[in-house]
């Protein structure tokens, strides 16, 4: 693997396994770690470049329906649901769901932007809320 910014080829240090979750049951993918080139600031020696791009190990269409479950019903009620339903392929339990699912609502917030305010209040563009206008 060439560096992008200088062309020179990186030194490979080994090859790890990630598992990843999806609806469909676990994969365990071969992970490639390369060495930082000299060309570039190092905040480590080592990279891994499907880490990079899998970093919650978990797929997002796994993530919405515990997420989309949490909020219906119980984390463990969705755990048992989940687990029963999908080929998942390995025990899920209420606060993987949870953390998931906390996880996930954080992603959302953050995406959110100058909205955000709008929201915590309950009120719109129109200046009312869904229980009607807003009297002050």
């Amino acid at each position: 693997m060439a560096c992008p910014q200088c062309g020179r080829r990186r030194a490979h240090k080994d090859t790890k396994t990630i598992v990843t979750r999806t609806l469909f049951g676990t994969l365990h993918l071969r992970s490639p770690r390369w060495r930082q080139c000299p060309c570039q600031p190092k905040t480590t020696r080592t990279f891994s470049p499907l880490a990079a791009v899998l970093p919650e190990r978990t797929t997002p269409e796994l993530l919405y329906l515990e997420s989309k479950f949490a909020g219906l019903v119980s984390y463990g009620l969705s755990a048992r649901l989940l687990a029963e339903t999908l080929p998942i392929g390995r025990p899920l339990y209420a606060s993987a769901v949870r953390l998931h699912t906390q996880a996930t609502g954080e992603r959302l917030e953050s995406e959110l932007g100058p909205e955000h305010a709008m929201f915590a209040d309950g009120a719109n563009s129109t200046g009312t809320n869904c229980r009607g206008p807003i009297y002050r």
